[in-house]
Formats: structure tokens, C-alpha cells, sequence
């Protein structure tokens, strides 16, 4: 199985900031066991689209910045926040920024929105 949970990449500059997003549908099968009289999107598919986001921005930045080539992994999750219930449809619109990045290590801030409201 394999989950891309990043639609499109609209904007990367490697070393500094990437946007995305990915549009939510009530198709996907999961919503019938989360909430199925009110559809909820789950906090951890939020976290990993961000995740996969800020993944791919590192990989560009390295790539950019060394020449090699290398697949990110999540490590940790700081200060995590949930604003409000994320509802399909909708898009889901994603941003990361590099904070630090060093050899075998990077830092990335992502938060996600819709409707440009902080969710």
C-alpha cells in the first residue's frame, strides 16, 4: 500500500520553502469508520501530508545543496497543534520552510490551511 497524501507540489526552492496541496474527497474509503455521520479528516493524515511536503523540500535541498540524493524520514513531531476539524471536500493547502539543515539531520515547520484558515 502506499500513501501520497500531497497532491501537488506548486512551489519548492530548495534550501528555503515548499507549498502544496491535496484535495480531500469523501470518496476516500476511511471516512466510513471516522465519523461517518460527520466526516472528519484524521489529525495524522494531516501530519503526514505536511510530513511528506517538508520530505520532499529536504530532498530537493540536499540534492541541491550536495548533489546526493537521499529519502528523508519523519523523526519527530514538535508542538503539534489542531485548530479545527478538517471537513471534505476541501483542499487542504500545505507549506514547509527548512529551519536547519545539516548532514544526517534537518529541520522543517510546515502547517497546512484551508480556505486560508489555519487548521
Amino acid at each position: 500500500m502506499r500513501f501520497v497524501l500531497v497532491d501537488k507540489i506548486v512551489e519548492i526552492e530548495p534550501g528555503k520553502r515548499a507549498r502544496g496541496y491535496r484535495n480531500l474527497s469523501l470518496d476516500a474509503d476511511y471516512y466510513q469508520d471516522h465519523m461517518p455521520a460527520y466526516p472528519v479528516e484524521p489529525g495524522v493524515l494531516i501530519l503526514e501530508s505536511m510530513a511528506q511536503l517538508g520530505g520532499r523540500l529536504v530532498q530537493q535541498s540536499v540534492k541541491a545543496a550536495s548533489g546526493r540524493d537521499v529519502l528523508p524520514m519523519l523523526a519527530m513531531v514538535n508542538a503539534a497543534e489542531f485548530r479545527r476539524p478538517v471537513r471534505p471536500p476541501c483542499r487542504l493547502d500545505v507549506s514547509a520552510e527548512v529551519l536547519s539543515l545539516r548532514t544526517t539531520r534537518a529541520r522543517v515547520s510546515a502547517e497546512a490551511h484551508v480556505d486560508g484558515q489555519p487548521v
